[in-house]
């Protein structure tokens, strides 16, 4: 009832100030004209649109309106480009924040993926690594390198999918995405061994 009660009293506020603008600027632009006639008529013109419509409509009274259309005419013109950039740019937005919610949603699916088969068979390569070295066997590194740099390359993955969207690091382009993945798993790549030392 509140809600209603509000939006009845802002929709009556906006009319009554729609109604008063519109006043005090005619009557202030009117003023206006009457004024600038007062000083370019120096004594009294009959206007005979009848007879020669255009020495009346261009005659020194109606000079003043013409500069005050011209002015609104133009002043129009520069708000409706700047109206239309400002759209456009709203639009590109949301193109963009769409699109970027589809790549989300995208690579969380693809992850999901990897994570069921990549994930599981490379669990199961760990596994049997730390179960080797539990027993007192050495296990290469040509091994165990490339198999934990896996499972640390798809918990950054893990990483940018689920847990970037939701803070305030989240990217705001889809180059963004690419170029933090990109560097996140450079990263990984540059690291001399993922988890420890090689006991190779």
């Amino acid at each position: 009832m509140r809600l209603k009660y509000r939006n009845k009293s802002h929709k009556i506020w906006l009319i009554g100030k729609i109604l008063a603008l519109f006043s005090i600027g005619g009557i202030v632009v009117h003023l206006l004209i009457m004024f600038l006639n007062f000083h370019l008529t120096t004594e009294p013109i009959y206007l005979n649109l009848h007879a020669n419509f255009v020495s009346s409509s261009f005659s020194s009274p109606m000079i003043p309106m013409i500069v005050v259309y011209g002015l609104f005419t133009l002043s129009t013109f520069f708000y409706w480009q700047h109206a239309k950039k400002a759209l456009q740019f709203a639009i590109s937005k949301k193109v963009e924040k769409e699109k970027l919610e589809s790549v989300f949603k995208s690579m969380q699916r693809l992850t999901g993926i990897f994570a069921e088969h990549i994930s599981v068979q490379n669990t199961e390569i760990l596994e049997w690594v730390e179960s080797r070295k539990i027993r007192g066997h050495k296990v290469s590194e040509k091994v165990e390198r490339p198999t934990r740099k896996i499972a640390q390359a798809l918990q950054t993955i893990s990483e940018v999918s689920f847990v970037f969207p939701y803070t305030d690091k989240r990217p705001d382009e889809v180059e963004d995405i690419e170029e933090l993945l990109r560097f996140k798993l450079d990263e990984i790549n540059k690291l001399p061994y993922a988890f420890g030392n090689s006991t190779a």
